[in-house]
């Protein structure tokens, strides 16, 4: 497998040794909390990215101005679909990373101690699909091509396909060894490995009810003798007598049927289309795991990896909206998480803020995913801020009607708005970049570039990686438990999880304490629950509702929010209600965003007071307001509608 001669001198002469070929960048645990590390301290690692517009590297600039040094960037190992343009993948074995080069270049500018996470897609070129007309997917109309969001009408490989995975697994083999061989790699301090929408790893095109490919029905029978073993089980489950090796994807009409007043699946008739629907994320998470396997593997485990994946919160429905957008909706294959996540080739996950109630009054910045899940198998979590600045304003934007992207009116809100994103990573255990979406979503105009704006960022930056030191861990009261695999169980055209679980979230993460969002798997994983109440919302499988019951029977003393019934969605009013009879604190009023770990506490909403659990002293982070209480006293601070991180009992910091 040769590469095409570099037009462009290599950076750096780097013999094959991860410990030098490789920046000492990863997640490693500090204090219960998984966190980025650098050099083998703590890094809070602000980053900076905005997807490829030619030579237009100006945010890189602006915000290296302001302490980013971790810069995300667009790159691929095979074709971006968006930018053909840095195509790596010319032909059979032919592999040339000139425009990337040129590219990194830029990007990294003369900034020598900044890092680059490169955003790597595994599309597949042209050439290849024309070459492989039997490996593509099909939907399920015939046809083969779809037209995707900012990409035209396209032909996509089958994720199913052997020739597919082979290939695109040997395409990301050879970038990682050019990486290294170019002497790239000491420049790259990892990779958000990325397919799909908008790099958000998921089944393009699932408006057209993917995958009807013989690759795919191969790949439907294989889960099938995986999950029933035999025939015979597979016949007591789908209720008729049936053959694995028979078994057939369901058409549109059985995918598309309507499920009435509950929105749910009928059993033992439609098992088979649950079966096929999370058989589309078993096969999205396997194309996933392969490529992160090789290039750990090929980097002898010095690249940090990652993804946007696990998006069980916002993949709520699938309309034509969410078939074109982000995750895919329900088919979009994201309700592996559970499976991903324990994988040890990733380190990390990352989602934008949810797109709908980002304003500071009364709604929330929150992830696509379950943080809990992903911090309990030790991944960190990054937060992509794209939220617009007021010197970005998007009124009448018709793209942005069925998006809320925090869009600032005021130099005062941009600021609280950026204390909101940075007081809530640091007291949720995350990380951050900020991104600059126009020209992609919007037409291109700078959106941090103003003094008042980039000066507030380096004083934050500066205030991250000072308390990126201290203990981070999670001290939530309340659990929120989450079920990817009753997902399937709704009918394409559910919508109890789209207004219960997805829209409610902000409210419920306002409940004037901190909760957190885990799966069922890793509830029942926990043999010595901390919380003092667990919230069930949405069981449907038959399966998981008898686990659930035999882990209630072996924790007595639990508290739980939730009937043993399919389909029960608790309202965040009555969380509220069933945490105080559990004994839950309460640091502010319901409606405020109160977030607490073991050394700080978060605050936002229509109140100036907070109630401490215990005497304590400390300081308000952003203001320099010191405090001191007795046992049970409440905190009486000019903070009503603004941002406040306290600090307790840290003297270092007071």
């Amino acid at each position: 497998m040769g590469f095409v001669a570099n037009e462009v001198a290599t950076p750096f002469q780097s013999p094959r040794d991860s410990s030098s070929v490789w920046p000492d960048v990863g997640v490693r645990m500090h204090h219960g909390m998984p966190t980025l590390h650098r050099e083998g301290k703590p890094w809070f690692g602000l980053g900076a990215e905005r997807p490829y517009i030619g030579d237009n590297v100006a945010l890189f600039r602006t915000l290296e101005s302001a302490g980013a040094r971790f810069l995300q960037c667009d790159a691929t190992c095979g074709e971006d679909i968006y930018h053909p343009e840095l195509r790596f993948w010319h032909g059979p074995g032919q592999f040339d990373g000139t425009a990337m080069e040129r590219y990194f270049r830029m990007v990294l500018g003369d900034c020598p101690n900044a890092l680059l996470l490169l955003r790597v897609y595994a599309g597949a070129p042209d050439w290849w699909l024309e070459s492989h007309p039997g490996d593509l997917q099909v939907y399920a109309d015939g046809s083969i091509e779809r037209v995707l969001q900012n990409a035209g009408s396209r032909k996509l490989p089958s994720l199913a396909s052997p020739a597919w995975r082979a290939d695109c697994v040997a395409a990301m083999r050879a970038f990682v060894r050019w990486l290294i061989d170019s002497g790239w790699s000491r420049r790259v301090g990892g990779f958000l490995v990325s397919y799909g929408i908008t790099w958000e790893w998921a089944i393009p095109g699932t408006d057209g009810l993917p995958d009807y490919s013989p690759h795919a029905k191969a790949q439907f029978q294989k889960y099938l003798c995986e999950k029933y073993r035999d025939d015979q089980n597979l016949s007591a489950a789908w209720g008729r007598a049936v053959k694995i090796d028979e078994a057939e994807i369901p058409d549109a009409a059985a995918r598309q049927c309507a499920g009435g007043e509950t929105g749910l699946r009928v059993l033992p008739e439609e098992q088979n289309v649950i079966d096929h629907q999370q058989s589309l994320s078993e096969m999205n998470a396997d194309h996933l795991l392969a490529l992160c396997r090789v290039a750990k593997e090929e980097s002898v485990g010095g690249l940090m990896l990652g993804a946007f994946y696990g998006y069980t919160i916002t993949a709520r429905e699938q309309t034509s909206f969410t078939g074109l957008f982000g995750s895919g909706g329900f088919l979009g294959g994201h309700h592996a998480f559970s499976r991903v996540v324990r994988s040890p080739d990733l380190d990390f996950f990352a989602s934008p803020y949810v797109y709908s109630s980002r304003r500071p009054a009364d709604g929330m910045l929150f992830e696509h995913g379950p943080l809990g899940t992903c911090h309990r198998n030790g991944k960190a979590w990054f937060d992509e801020n794209d939220n617009y600045t007021f010197i970005n304003p998007t009124g009448g934007d018709p793209r942005l009607v069925s998006l809320d992207v925090g869009a600032a009116v005021d130099l005062e809100e941009t600021v609280r708005m950026l204390r909101w994103a940075f007081g809530l990573a640091l007291t949720r255990g995350k990380h951050l970049w900020l991104t600059e979406l126009t020209g992609w979503l919007t037409a291109y105009r700078p959106n941090f570039d103003q003094p008042e704006i980039l000066a507030e960022i380096a004083k934050l930056n500066r205030i991250g990686e000072e308390l990126i030191t201290l203990d981070r861990s999670n001290r939530a009261q309340i659990a929120i438990v989450l079920d990817e695999y009753s997902v399937a169980h709704h009918t394409l055209d559910h919508k109890a999880f789209e207004q219960k679980v997805y829209r409610a979230m902000a409210q419920i993460m306002r409940l004037g304490c901190a909760v957190e969002v885990l799966l069922l798997d890793d509830l029942l994983e926990a043999d010595e629950p901390s919380w003092k109440l667990i919230a069930v919302s949405g069981l449907h499988r038959p399966e998981s509702i008898l686990r659930l019951q035999e882990y209630r029977r072996r924790h007595p003393g639990l508290a739980f929010c939730w009937d043993d019934v399919p389909g029960f969605y608790p309202e965040p009013a009555q969380i509220r209600d069933d945490a105080k009879q559990a004994g839950v604190h309460f640091f502010a009023s319901a409606g405020v965003c109160a977030w607490e770990n073991r050394s700080m506490l978060f605050v936002l909403g229509d109140t100036a007071d907070v109630l401490l659990p215990e005497a304590t002293k400390g300081v308000e982070v952003f203001s320099g307001t010191r405090f001191s209480t007795d046992s049970n006293d409440r905190i009486s601070l000019p903070i009503k509608g603004e941002p406040a991180l306290f600090l307790w009992n840290h003297p270092d910091f007071i």
